[in-house]
């Protein structure tokens, strides 16, 4: 049995474990991140999470033939919107100083990365896409200023029934 938005969440996740001086990920991690491990005292931070996100139809494929495949059920284009966060390790003075192109420098490696990944583009067939939709940062007024960005992405897939048979 194949779920191809397992596979690409699997490989997403992996993908954000190269990213360059990165501590640690995680995926689907709830809760405020601390600085340290409580166990060890060893920093956990920088520390990049994926979060499964949401996914949504966005139409059939378009090269489906009424025709010729059996059952009710053709395949559809979904929309993959993981969420990926980048968490620095606060600084300690109030100018944040570095934190800015910091975020830049990880928003560049890690969008890198995960665009030009091989594999992902494998799973994701001839009607895959990435798309890379912005940033988000806490470096704005009302925000808490720690150094942490959600990057966001739309991956296109098809999903197919015919799949789990």
């Amino acid at each position: 049995m194949i779920d191809r938005r397992e596979w690409i969440l699997q490989r997403l996740f992996t993908v954000l474990g190269t990213v360059p001086d990165l501590v640690t990920t995680w995926r689907n991690h709830r809760g405020p991140l601390p600085s340290f491990d409580s166990n060890t005292n060893e920093a956990i931070l920088p520390a990049g999470i994926l979060l499964d996100g949401h996914e949504s139809g966005v139409g059939r494929v378009s090269t489906w033939d009424h025709g010729i495949r059996p059952g009710p059920q053709p395949p559809t284009l979904m929309r993959l919107e993981p969420q990926v966060f980048i968490c620095l390790m606060p600084t300690t003075d109030m100018s944040n100083a570095g934190v800015g192109p910091l975020l830049s420098a990880y928003r560049m490696s890690t969008t890198n990365l995960i665009t030009n990944d091989s594999v992902m583009w494998e799973y994701l067939g001839a009607n895959g896409d990435i798309q890379y939709l912005g940033s988000i940062t806490d470096m704005q007024s009302g925000a808490a200023m720690l150094g942490n960005m959600h990057l966001r992405y739309a991956i296109t897939y098809v999903w197919d029934p015919l799949d789990f048979t």
